[in-house]
């Protein structure tokens, strides 16, 4: 199974990726130990799983995307900035979090 996070609208949204690669070092136990990671956000066109969300039939808005989230505080206050310059006072947009994949029983 894999879990997907979809921005649904009733109007199209522009494509954004505020994603970047990061790295991070810290001493453990005397030595360097360096990690890379991604941060920011992506809203892209919902085309992996859009198959597998189409058979589920949820209620969802018909302009859909992927978004790629990591959940850090500056993170989540770039895509609140992206919505807000993208929807106008009384519109609704829907986050969704679905589990996809094939069921074995």
């Amino acid at each position: 199974m894999s879990r997907v996070y979809l921005i649904a609208a009733d109007k199209p949204l522009p494509l954004c990726d505020q994603q970047e690669e990061r790295t991070s070092t810290q001493m453990v136990s005397g030595k360097p130990f360096t990690i890379s990671f991604v941060r920011g956000f992506r809203v892209a066109e919902h085309s992996y799983y859009r198959h597998a969300v189409d058979i589920l039939e949820y209620p969802i808005k018909p302009f859909q995307y992927e978004l790629e989230l990591e959940l850090h505080e500056d993170d989540l206050m770039h895509l609140k900035d992206y919505l807000s310059r993208n929807f106008e006072s009384g519109e609704t947009v829907e986050l969704w979090s679905i589990w996809v994949g094939i069921d074995q029983s």
